[in-house]
């Protein structure tokens, strides 16, 4: 089910307007590999979505290397700052209540969505001579909601495991898809021309 789910990701990706990089919505996935089976696994099945993602969207090995890296990296470091704060995060034989849970998916989400997002931004403004945080704050930052979007789907899945197993992962794809579908019709019409009061009302 989880191997569903990342092949789906790859299908979905949305392109981030005016730089060569794109949201990927595995993290759906990852988070919840996070929740349920704990740090390990969410690493693992990061580094499986930047490898699967990258063969689609990127012809070179640097790249899908780098992409790689950066999954690992980012869930390594958001798993390891969330124990911080939420000890039993992801630890076998416990059995943390659902407010404890959600403050933890919370962190993770906002650390993952950092690390990543500013090391796929070094690596665009290292390639186009661009300046770090000007573009981080421009072109990354608003993507934070396909990682509320994980973070929300991964609690979710902890309320569900008992009910629905690795089933939830097949939810999961769904999310991914609508998720996708939804990104690309608000950037699409972000993109058509705005109101005219001069010459009309130009096509929406």
């Amino acid at each position: 089910m989880i191997a569903v789910a990342l092949l789906v990701a790859p299908l979905s990706t949305v392109n981030i307007p005016g730089i060569k990089a794109d949201i990927v919505l595995g993290d759906v996935v990852t988070f919840s590999c996070a929740v349920l089976f704990g740090p390990g696994a969410a690493v693992i099945a990061a580094v499986a979505d930047g490898l699967i993602t990258s063969l689609r969207i990127t012809k070179t090995l640097k790249k899908t290397c780098y992409n790689a890296a950066t999954c690992a990296v980012s869930m390594a470091v958001a798993t390891q700052v969330t124990r911080l704060g939420f000890s039993d995060f992801g630890r076998e034989g416990k059995q943390p209540s659902l407010v404890y849970i959600a403050g933890a998916v919370a962190l993770l989400a906002l650390s993952y969505f950092v690390v990543q997002t500013m090391l796929v931004a070094a690596y665009v403004a290292w390639s186009s001579s661009l300046g770090l945080w000007k573009l981080w704050k421009e072109k990354f930052l608003w993507t934070i909601v396909s990682y509320l979007v994980s973070g929300i789907f991964a609690v979710a899945a902890f309320i569900l495991r008992d009910a629905l197993g690795q089933v939830v992962f097949l939810l999961a794809a769904g999310v991914i898809v609508i998720t996708a579908f939804l990104y690309k019709n608000v950037l699409k019409r972000a993109s058509e021309p705005a109101l005219s009061f001069g010459n009309g009302i130009n096509e929406m």
